[in-house]
């Protein structure tokens, strides 16, 4: 006689799956046949939602269609709790319309179509009041401040906040700011971060993500290092990337702020800076909190509108302190146009990194000499000395002609002894302003082939290489963005 269970009409099971979340309906399945065929339509249907909802575009845009507010997104979430379950990615493209002035932001008849949006939604949901109140990660004297800043002032920082508290299984966000941090989600994700310490074994919000990225739109002088620590705080994050981040000064100098502890975060494996601009003693007070480092990547930008010193040795100099038993890639380089860059003072020397297999710099910085400075011994930028034994790709960007003595000074005859695990050196765009770049390319070839390695070549022309082009031949492989993640992740 069959188990009353399975008396149950299709149609009824049908109705109790579509109350559980997807990971609910998949351990139905596997129980027994019968609930497996039954279950079927509702996993094609969450597998056919998860795809559609895997990277969520939150902002608003006139120039992109598919943007939804934060506030439409809890919205969706309120009227199906499955779909805070489907998000891997969430993409930040915009400040909201009334903290937006610049370049992107909506035009004035957008703000007000998807502003009467948000009103009749926050009518329906009382503001939210209810989602606020069952917030975990906030406090009973805190909760009246985020109903008023969602509920009244339609604040996207404090509804991105609130959404992200909701999201358990995001792999990343992205974030685009125009003029500041966003104080809410900032307050928020350090809440999270502490839960998630205190009990480890719980599942909480944003336990799965992996990476953050912030890029800054637009041109400003507001300083957002800071705005990596709240994600630095959560165990299972390990890569943070910016785009244009700028910062002077140290991040302790803000007397508006609190001061920032001395903490380590060794969950943080990878960090990529792009065109940005990062004061010396703020990068070292970032990579001190970071000490199983193993890949550094830092792109200065001499564009930017503002001039903060570029001391690569300063960088290095961090890195040894802290993750020299573990960094294997580092690059260290200058968009192509350093007119603002301030000189660098000092040349680096990786020779006392012990894993490090990818070096990918500019040739000035292993070369440069310092007129003023006496101490500086002749031999230092040769490869040979200033390269770590473990090296096994290097590639050098700009090489001059001038500069090829000082660097592969005496490399045929140590090569074998100083750098034998090197196979392959890469001139990437060499003298890109000398229509003479055919004789640095010959000159090297002639010397990799005595000391036994491998010579790749790009942009022999000498072209002046685009930005886009240059990213593209990096050697640093980055995790890949939104759409392309592995599925084995997932």
């Amino acid at each position: 006689m069959a188990a009353p269970l399975f008396l149950l009409s299709p149609e009824i099971f049908c109705q109790i799956f579509s109350l559980l979340p997807p990971h609910g309906v998949f351990g139905v399945s596997l129980t027994c046949r019968f609930l497996l065929e039954v279950a079927k339509t509702n996993l094609g249907r969450h597998k056919e939602l998860a795809q559609k909802h895997k990277v969520v575009y939150l902002g608003y845009s006139v120039e992109m269609d598919g943007l939804l507010s934060p506030i439409v997104y809890l919205d969706m979430i309120e009227s199906n709790p499955n779909m805070a379950f489907y998000p891997r990615v969430v993409q930040m493209l915009e400040y909201s319309h009334d903290q937006s002035d610049g370049e992107g932001s909506a035009d004035e008849g957008d703000m007000f179509e998807g502003r009467d949006r948000e009103r009749g939604i926050m009518e329906n949901r009382k503001g939210f009041r209810e989602s606020v109140e069952a917030c975990p990660y906030l406090t009973e004297g805190e909760d009246l401040k985020w109903k008023t800043a969602i509920s009244e002032n339609g604040d996207d920082d404090a509804a991105l906040a609130l959404l992200l508290s909701m999201l358990p299984n995001l792999k990343e966000i992205v974030i685009w700011i125009h003029y500041r941090p966003l104080p809410y989600t900032s307050q928020m994700v350090s809440r999270i971060a502490q839960a998630t310490r205190l009990n480890p074994e719980r599942t909480t919000a944003l336990s799965k993500l992996q990476s953050f990225r912030l890029g800054q739109r637009g041109d400003t002088d507001a300083d957002n290092l800071r705005f990596f620590l709240p994600f630095m705080e959560l165990p299972s994050v390990w890569h943070i990337a910016g785009w244009r981040i700028k910062q002077e000064g140290r991040m302790n100098e803000d007397e508006d702020t609190e001061p920032i502890m001395s903490v380590t975060y060794p969950n943080i494996k990878m960090i990529d800076f792009e065109q940005s601009n990062v004061d010396e003693r703020a990068m070292q007070e970032l990579l001190s909190m970071t000490n199983h480092l193993s890949t550094f990547a830092y792109e200065v930008d001499g564009n930017m509108p503002y001039g903060v010193a570029f001391a690569p040795d300063v960088m290095v100099d961090a890195l040894l302190q802290y993750s020299a038993h573990f960094l294997e890639e580092l690059q260290l380089v200058v968009q192509p146009d350093w007119a603002i860059v301030e000189p660098w003072r000092f040349i680096m020397s990786l020779r006392l990194f012990q894993k490090l297999r990818t070096v990918e710099v500019d040739a000035e910085f292993l070369c440069q000499r310092d007129d003023d400075d006496d101490d500086l011994p002749d031999d230092m930028g040769s490869l040979v000395e200033s390269m770590p034994e473990t090296l096994e790709t290097l590639a050098l960007r700009y090489l001059r002609l001038d500069q090829i003595d000082v660097l592969f000074d005496g490399f045929g005859e140590k090569r074998q002894q100083r750098l034998k695990s090197l196979s392959k050196v890469i001139l990437l765009h060499p003298d890109h302003g000398n229509r003479n770049a055919h004789l640095i390319v010959e000159r090297v070839r002639k010397v990799c082939e005595d000391g036994c390695v491998e010579l790749e070549v790009f942009d022999e022309r000498g072209g002046f290489p685009f930005y886009d082009a240059i990213m593209k031949i990096g050697l640093i492989e980055k995790p890949m963005l939104c759409e392309n993640y592995p599925t084995n992740w997932d």
